[in-house]
């Protein structure tokens, strides 16, 4: 039960990290655009 219940909760902090991390690499893509656009 206990080994399940942490199974569940590192999918969700992995899902967590990837989505914030998807976010930063996104933003500095836009970022980047913005600059050579100058």
């Amino acid at each position: 039960m206990l080994c399940k219940e942490h199974s569940g909760h590192m999918v969700i902090n992995a899902q967590k990290h990837f989505h914030m991390t998807f976010l930063v690499s996104l933003k500095r893509a836009i970022c980047i655009r913005h600059i050579k656009r100058r």
